[in-house]
């Protein structure tokens, strides 16, 4: 029994040194193969441009004859001319074939490269990466020398843009588009400093009209007399995701007793979550379910004289919802004057101009000027850098949207400023866009 289990040892041992030597020689096998490498002299190239793609072998490589034969796709490219690099006795090319031969007489070891192809990028190849592979056969009499996996190399084919002119795309910005490929640019409006076209009275509003200095594309805002009774309504940048306070505030204030606006806002993109009372008028009769339309209510019909102060009326809490798409979104206060929506002490109506404001969602956050989601000293030196034409701080470097921490649709030195400060804390420049 033990003489039979010994004998089985033996087999078993036989087996695995077998397994053993025959790993060894596939080992060396593959350490053998020659490497074959494909390198393109250019990355990427537009229409009509030409390039080259040159096949280079490493390793053990004697040799008496070789062959090559380039793959592509020849909607993107065409074959133009192609060389051996590599003396023999038969040299030949053929673009038809894609192709060449070459033979020696005798044998070669030869090392580094040895075929170059030249390509030229079609006039109606489409804007895209295009893959280039080759076959390569390389002989030693009528045996193929074993090769290693030869990698496809890509060429991305690039447009020398042709814009057409800017272009209104939204209400924040214009847009234009390039005549060859359709890609389109996007930059904010350059607003001008605007013209009052519409005077204002001490009784009425008036209009200021603001012209884009690219695109051509107007604005306008409401203003008031200097002195006029105003309810303003401010504005803020936000991006979806964020919860922004909006403030309602009370200018030259003549005085009132009782005062009932209608708010009202676009409750696909916000949710107003709260409402926070600014105390200046007194009692606030307001309803504890917010909804949209809202009404704000104050009622002081008991009060002994009028309320007369200026400020923040209440203060809006919205969430900017995850789905909301960038734009601008309105929040508006009405009022109805017919209805003694407002009155003051003598019942008598008193009237208030009112400009508007809003949330404008963008996909970026102001003061961001490297793109890496936080407001720093890095996004200030990354700005000054810039602004002082260091070689090392390109354009490309910067997030310009995010630069223009004014949203005055210009990058200089007025947003180093303002950045620096808001870093600084500032009072007066806690939040972005700075607007004063």
């Amino acid at each position: 029994k033990k003489r039979k289990e010994l004998e089985m040892k033996k087999v078993v041992l036989c087996f695995m040194t077998l397994a053993l030597l025959i790993g060894l020689s596939c080992m060396v096998m593959s350490a053998t193969d020659v490497g074959v490498t494909l390198t393109l002299s250019e990355a990427d190239a537009g229409r009509g441009d030409t390039f080259t793609m040159t096949v280079n072998i490493s390793g053990d490589s004697k040799m008496k004859s070789a062959m090559v034969l380039a793959n592509f796709d020849s909607e993107v490219l065409e074959l133009v001319n192609g060389e051996w690099l590599i003396d023999g006795t038969i040299e030949n090319f053929s673009p038809e074939d894609k192709g060449g031969f070459f033979a020696a007489e005798g044998e070669l070891d030869t090392q580094g490269d040895i075929f170059r192809f030249t390509f030229r990028v079609k006039d109606a190849a489409s804007f895209d990466s295009t893959s280039i592979s080759c076959t390569v056969d390389l002989k030693n009499g009528t045996d193929s020398l074993p090769l290693g996996t030869i990698s496809p190399v890509s060429l991305t084919v690039t447009c020398d843009h042709t814009y057409g002119e800017w272009e209104k795309y939204s209400e924040t910005q214009h847009q234009r588009v390039c005549s060859k490929c359709g890609n389109v640019e996007y930059e904010n409006h350059i607003w001008d400093d605007g013209i009052v076209t519409t005077d204002p009275t001490s009784t009425s509003q008036g209009v200021k009209t603001y012209t884009c200095e690219t695109c051509g594309e107007t604005k306008t805002e409401v203003v008031f007399a200097e002195d006029a009774p105003q309810i303003i309504v401010e504005s803020q940048t936000v991006t979806a995701g964020d919860v922004v306070e909006l403030n309602v505030n009370l200018k030259n204030n003549p005085g009132v007793i009782s005062m009932s606006l209608t708010l009202e806002f676009d409750d696909t993109a916000l949710k107003l979550v709260e409402i926070v009372d600014g105390g200046i008028l007194g009692n606030n009769n307001s309803s504890p379910q917010l909804g949209n339309p809202y009404l704000l209510v104050w009622e002081n019909d008991t009060a002994p004289q009028n309320f007369t102060e200026d400020g923040v009326l209440v203060t809006l809490k919205f969430e900017v919802l995850e789905t909301t798409e960038i734009g601008i979104y309105p929040v508006t206060i009405s009022y109805d004057s017919d209805n003694y929506d407002i009155y003051n002490y003598d019942v008598e109506k008193v009237e208030f101009g009112i400009k508007n404001g809003g949330a404008e969602v963008i996909d970026y956050i102001l003061g961001d000027v490297n793109g890496d989601n936080l407001v720093n000293n890095l996004d200030r030196l990354i700005l000054a850098r810039y602004l002082a034409r260091w070689a090392e701080y390109p354009e490309s470097m910067l997030n310009m949207k995010a630069a223009d921490v004014n949203c005055d649709g210009i990058v200089n030195n007025l947003d180093r400023l303002i950045l620096s400060r808001h870093l600084a804390k500032w009072e007066g420049y806690s939040s972005l866009p700075y607007e004063n």
